[in-house]
């Protein structure tokens, strides 16, 4: 390939890549984490895998938001699929930014934990499960 061509090439990958970058980072591996008061000696039942996120807009490098809330992703996951508290959690942050706009992203991934309701028989007031 020609010298010229190539500068030129060279020119055009790197101008892209300063109007687009992504990067991701794992902020937190957790063992139990909620943002509610929970009783944990009353029964729960798992509830399987699941996943919440608070996403920030950016505009040419400044958040339209507060940044790294990770309590607030933790409480979208929590209400979003009505749970108490996630286990396991693993907690990341995307950064994704196009040309003059972008997004941050904090997912949380992990095993949701929700109450057991007691039932208790009318006739005579004894727990039925």
């Amino acid at each position: 390939m020609p010298k010229c061509i190539e500068k030129h090439v060279k020119f055009k990958i790197l101008l892209i890549s300063l109007f687009f970058y992504s990067c991701t980072n794992n902020l937190a591996v957790l063992s139990l984490v909620s943002t509610q008061d929970v009783d944990l000696k009353s029964r729960h039942e798992n509830i399987g895998l699941v996943k919440g996120e608070h996403k920030i807009p950016y505009i040419w490098f400044f958040p339209l938001g507060e940044i790294n809330k990770i309590d607030k992703a933790i409480d979208n996951t929590l209400k979003k699929n009505n749970i108490d508290y996630i286990t396991d959690a693993n907690v990341d942050h995307t950064l994704v930014h196009f040309y003059f706009f972008g997004f941050s992203t904090i997912k949380v991934e992990g095993v949701g934990w929700k109450i057991i309701e007691v039932k208790y028989d009318p006739l005579t007031g004894e727990p039925t499960n």
